[in-house]
C-alpha cells in the first residue's frame, strides 16, 4: 500500500488515481482468490472466517483509496495523514487474518505437484 504515502504526499493526483485502481484490481483478485479458497475447502469454520473477512476486505478497499485521495489533496494536513495510516494498518491486519486463515485451511497436499 505504498500509493498511500509517496505518490499523495507529492499530490501527483494522477498517480494516485492509477496506484488507487491498481489497488482497487488487487483487492478484487484477493478476494476472489480467497472465494475460490472457500469452494476447495469442506472447514465449515475456516471458510465462514475467510468469507467474512474476504467481504470486510472487498468493503474497506474504496475508503483506503479514498483516504489516498485525501492525503493527495491535503497532503500538509495531519488528520489527513493520520487518517491514511488508519486505513493502511486495518488494511494489513485484515490481510494477515486472511492469510491465516487460508493457510489453516489448506496443505501443500491440496496443490497438484509438478513433474
Amino acid at each position: 500500500m505504498s500509493f498511500g504515502t509517496i505518490r499523495t504526499k507529492r499530490r501527483d493526483t494522477d498517480a494516485t488515481t492509477q496506484a488507487g485502481q491498481l489497488f482497487l484490481d488487487h483487492a478484487t483478485k484477493l478476494v476472489d482468490v480467497a472465494h475460490l479458497v472457500c469452494e476447495m475447502s469442506s472447514d465449515i469454520e475456516g471458510v465462514r472466517i475467510i468469507r467474512f473477512t474476504a467481504n470486510q476486505l472487498k468493503n474497506l478497499a474504496p475508503p483506503v483509496v479514498n483516504a489516498a485521495h485525501l492525503l493527495c489533496a491535503r497532503g500538509d494536513s495531519k488528520v489527513s495523514a493520520e487518517n491514511m495510516e488508519v486505513f493502511r494498518d486495518i488494511w494489513q491486519d485484515k490481510t494477515r487474518l486472511l492469510t491465516m486463515a487460508i493457510d489453516s485451511i489448506m496443505t501443500l497436499d491440496d496443490f497438484p505437484r509438478c513433474k
